[in-house]
């Protein structure tokens, strides 16, 4: 694999595990960019149970890398989680802005990096741009995601993330490597808002209408498929760790009204006992008046 000799531009954090079927098609997505300075890819395999690993090695052994692009693998013999794997692996990143790209996800325009760079470059209010991306389901269909309008760009703060929540899928992201990263945010089971978060407190985001990227919908993924009282439950768990985190009483008002919203998504019947004392300690912890609203809920109030 080729080594540059400078400090790259751009480092493009690709994080894995039990992607086998999907890693080559999400490498040749960054190996495929056509762009003025230097990229460094770190792919972190995060103790993979299965192929992962020797697709990687075999396609990187055979695959030829074009000169403005180096390839760091990480291929760690003990699992450390995705959040540690992912915050582990941008703090590896050497390049003046960072990109991501999980390896179940794509890129799909040979000008990402380009754009994205160009457009931090001349928009210096903003820490972080993202662009739209296209949904992949398991039988190959692909559909336009709708968190974000398609004819416009705009500016987004960190007010409006923390009240509305997340809208930017992780394949379309590119920020400053400017930050730093507490240890108490490692409590996340969602690796990408509370990194959002950080960048959006020292910059805005920046949006680009273009579709860039694909995020895949599969069984194996970490959040996209999963059921809405899973995803309520670890929601409000990276909410109540922000609002731990950060010292802006306005910050804190607009995490907690979400939280507020994200508990309409939980059935609490679908919760083992573990998970209802989870949620009960996070209720605690954001919103104490949502107590009234759980208690309903275990009395089937809610779920009729």
């Amino acid at each position: 694999m080729q080594k540059l000799k400078n400090r790259p531009d751009v480092s493009v954090v690709m994080i894995t595990w039990g992607h086998e079927k999907f890693i080559e098609q999400a490498i040749e997505g960054v190996l495929n960019q056509s762009f003025d300075g230097r990229i460094e890819l770190l792919i972190s395999n995060d103790c993979s149970p299965d192929n992962t690993n020797q697709v990687i090695t075999s396609y990187l052994a055979n695959r030829p890398v074009p000169p403005h692009i180096e390839i760091r693998y990480f291929n760690h013999n003990k699992n450390r989680g995705s959040m540690k794997n992912f915050i582990w692996t941008i703090c590896k990143s050497e390049g003046s802005y960072i990109a991501m790209c999980e390896g179940d996800d794509y890129w799909t325009d040979p000008e990402k990096i380009q754009k994205q760079v160009n457009f931090l470059r001349e928009n210096q209010d903003c820490n972080l741009v993202y662009h739209r991306v296209m949904l992949c389901h398991e039988d190959g269909s692909l559909k336009e995601e709708d968190l974000n309008t398609a004819n416009e760009s705009y500016k987004r703060s960190v007010e409006e993330l923390a009240e509305k929540g997340n809208f930017m899928h992780t394949a379309s992201v590119m920020f400053r490597n400017n930050i730093e990263f507490p240890e108490n945010l490692e409590f996340s089971h969602i690796g990408d808002y509370p990194i959002w978060f950080l960048n959006g407190e020292v910059g805005k985001f920046g949006y680009l209408p273009e579709f860039m990227g694909v995020y895949r919908l599969w069984g194996g993924s970490i959040w996209g498929t999963k059921g809405l009282s899973y995803k309520g439950l670890n929601w409000l768990g990276v909410l109540s760790g922000l609002v731990k985190y950060t010292r802006d009483k306005n910050l804190k008002k607009l995490l907690k009204l979400q939280a507020t919203n994200v508990f309409t998504w939980i059935s609490f019947r679908e919760l083992d006992r573990k998970q209802k004392f989870r949620l009960l300690r996070y209720i605690f912890q954001l919103k104490p008046s949502l107590l009234a609203q759980m208690v309903g809920k275990a009395m089937g109030k809610y779920n009729k």
